[in-house]
């Protein structure tokens, strides 16, 4: 059995991030604010480190960090297989307002707190010499398989945490904007009134709505006919198009760039009740509506 604690270990914003930690080999632990298993075939495979900044630990493949260290590189990230980190709420909402690649928000802890599973975003395989790449590379295979697992294991684990899931797509930064960033600017519009400023009423419930749907990016090629509402951010030469035509108002069409040089993309959202995007759109635009005293 590995066990390693830290205790007082401050992360984030607030002292009461304080965590300590106890990595165990498959024989359960007494019970810590976290606990991560590691199968007893890995333990001598992987090299565990709670000094990273702002990680609660970090899983490395021993191996490459040996490789790296005897070719002389200056390689810190050398055969990092993921790491484990916390942050309150607000740090969340900031997050999700940028690109999070790399980073994987899981779980939810009972303070209200979040754990976000970190993982490279490039390769971090290392050899000095590769005379048994096969073998060398399968277990570094076998170690990533594993290591993608280790979400669900930590919340069958540990007691209090509660499985979720954000969504990072382009489409949802910019909503998660709307919703947490108090210096957005958007407006909404359609044929029929012109744009509006997206923030005459409550902005930020709609754009919650629409995060509670689940958005999948879809083939560039496909062409929807039929009108569509607007939600556009000039200022960054990005909008968002909600088709309301029969059997596509499901459909997001992102469309940014210059006039002349323009890139499409296209999003199919899907709700848990079944309600059509361009609807929640289409109220958001009536409120603007009556809002503006054009109603009537």
């Amino acid at each position: 059995m590995i066990k390693m604690m830290r205790k007082g270990l401050i992360l984030g914003m607030a002292a009461a991030m304080a965590a300590s930690v106890i990595v165990t080999a498959e024989t359960p632990a007494e019970k810590s604010e976290l606990t991560v298993t590691i199968p007893d075939k890995y333990k001598e495979l992987v090299t565990v480190t709670e000094e990273e900044p702002d990680l609660l630990i970090s899983v490395s493949e021993t191996a490459s960090i040996e490789a790296a260290k005897a070719q002389g590189d200056d390689f810190p990230g050398a055969g990092w297989l993921f790491g484990i980190s916390k942050i309150s709420e607000e740090e969340l909402h900031e997050k999700l307002c940028n690109d999070m690649s790399g980073e994987e928000v899981f779980a939810q802890d009972a303070e209200g707190n979040y754990l976000i599973y970190c993982h490279p975003t490039d390769v971090r395989f290392v050899r000095e010499q590769y005379e048994n790449i096969d073998e060398d590379m399968a277990q570094w295979t076998e170690l990533n398989e594993w290591a993608a697992t280790v979400c669900d294991i930590i919340v069958a684990e540990n007691e209090g945490l509660t499985p979720v899931h954000f969504g990072n797509t382009v489409f949802e930064i910019y909503l998660n904007r709307i919703a947490y960033a108090a210096d957005t600017k958007c407006e909404v519009s359609t044929l029929e009134h012109g744009p509006l400023n997206a923030f005459d009423v409550d902005a930020a419930s709609f754009a919650k709505q629409l995060l509670s749907a689940s958005y999948e990016m879809v083939d560039d090629d496909l062409q929807i006919d039929g009108e569509y509402i607007v939600l556009s951010f000039a200022d960054e030469e990005t909008r968002f198009d909600f088709f309301e035509s029969e059997g596509n108002e499901c459909y997001v069409r992102q469309v940014w760039g210059p006039e002349d040089a323009q890139n499409v993309m296209y999003y199919k959202a899907v709700f848990e009740d079944g309600t059509a995007v361009s609807s929640v759109m289409r109220t958001w635009y009536d409120e603007l509506v009556k809002a503006n005293g054009l109603a009537g």
